[in-house]
């Protein structure tokens, strides 16, 4: 879902189609500019555009291991969100190397790779790969992983021009923040987005991906964490084993926490629709 930040009718009088105007003068606002010049003193071959009510610098920096393709992200006022970096494969860490070559994706041609950095959230790397999908047609990927290398999430045939716009972090209210604090207090955020009325917070808990939601008011909804078969509980498996459901197999598991409990939560497929089953630890169905 694209993220829009609502600014005053003044101010969004200052946006243009082109930040020139037609005597080829600069006009992003003095404070944007002084802001770029502060995080990048170095840059050069600046060119500004506006993109969805923020002010863009795509800039070089000359003696970088990334290229001219650099595009840092303010808001009228100057304040940094975001900076995307066009980097060579071999900038990775070498971590993020390594768990990309030991993936179901490690022999696929590298395209393009992208760091990005927000600010108060965790730097991702985003690799661009090209090849065969298990129906044995070309398939575009874009990969998303975190510094240690855990791969964070996958996107099949992202936009060509796609510009990270909706990957620009909103701010958090006190509750959501006090709570993820309190909750997972080593948590890195990787993501925040809208979802169906509530708020998603992607994180990472040490090695583990957890999505949280969390509604209108700031109040904890749920927490959903993807476990590999194998990670159920065997009371689980034992139940669907013996279930209807067993023949068609079991496509995602996930643990859900809730402040009412948790259960586990399995999907399969029959008749190509998606299928839910929900059991407790102790592998008792709480399907209604």
């Amino acid at each position: 879902m694209k993220k829009m930040m609502w600014l005053p009718v003044v101010a969004m009088m200052f946006f243009t189609a082109c930040e020139k105007d037609d005597n080829g003068v600069n006009m992003t606002p003095k404070e944007v500019q002084d802001a770029l010049v502060a995080r990048y003193p170095d840059a050069v071959g600046v060119a500004w555009s506006t993109r969805g009510g923020y002010y863009v610098a795509d800039f070089a920096i000359p003696g970088s291991p990334t290229t001219a393709d650099n595009a840092a992200w303010f808001d009228i006022a100057g304040v940094w969100y975001m900076t995307e970096y066009d980097i060579p494969y071999a900038a990775l860490p070498q971590s993020v190397q390594d768990a990309f070559r030991g993936s179901a994706y490690g022999t696929w041609e590298v395209e393009d790779v992208d760091m990005l950095e927000r600010e108060g959230m965790e730097t991702v790397y985003v690799i661009e790969v090209e090849g065969l999908g298990e129906d044995g047609r070309e398939q575009e990927i874009d990969l998303y992983f975190s510094p240690d290398g855990v791969l964070v999430k996958a996107v099949v045939d992202a936009d060509a021009g796609y510009d990270y716009a909706d990957y620009i972090p909103d701010a958090l209210v006190s509750a959501v923040q006090g709570f993820i604090e309190q909750r997972y207090p080593n948590a890195r955020i990787l993501e925040i987005d809208g979802e169906r009325g509530l708020t998603e917070i992607d994180i990472l808990d040490g090695q583990i991906k957890r999505e949280l939601f969390f509604d209108s008011s700031g109040n904890w909804v749920r927490t959903e964490t993807a476990l590999r078969i194998e990670e159920l509980p065997q009371a689980v498996r034992q139940a669907f084993a013996a279930s209807e459901y067993a023949r068609y197999g079991i496509e995602d598991a996930d643990l859900v926490e809730t402040p009412e409990g948790t259960c586990y939560r399995l999907e399969t497929e029959v008749n190509d629709r998606d299928t839910y089953l929900y059991y407790d630890a102790n592998g008792q169905s709480l399907n209604m």
